[in-house]
């Protein structure tokens, strides 16, 4: 089987809030997320938490190229 890289991605994200409330200011949220890099493409990167003999992958998340403020391989 392949290799895979495990990267860190920094990315930001939409965000809602629930029920009534007051507009939101103008802020931005981040997130960290970890994973096996499984597709890097030019408009966005998959990684995964676990991958089986088969090469099926589990947990995907697709980030868009756009919402990547950041991204290391880790060692």
């Amino acid at each position: 089987m392949k290799k895979l890289k495990v990267v860190q991605i920094k990315w930001e994200d939409s965000f809602t809030s629930p029920g009534w409330d007051s507009p939101q200011r103008d802020g931005r949220h981040y997130i960290l997320s970890v994973g096996l890099l499984v597709y890097e493409g030019k408009h966005s990167v998959t990684i995964s938490t676990s991958v089986s003999q088969r090469r099926r992958y589990m947990d995907q998340l697709t980030i868009p190229r756009s919402a990547i403020k950041k991204m290391r391989k880790m060692e």
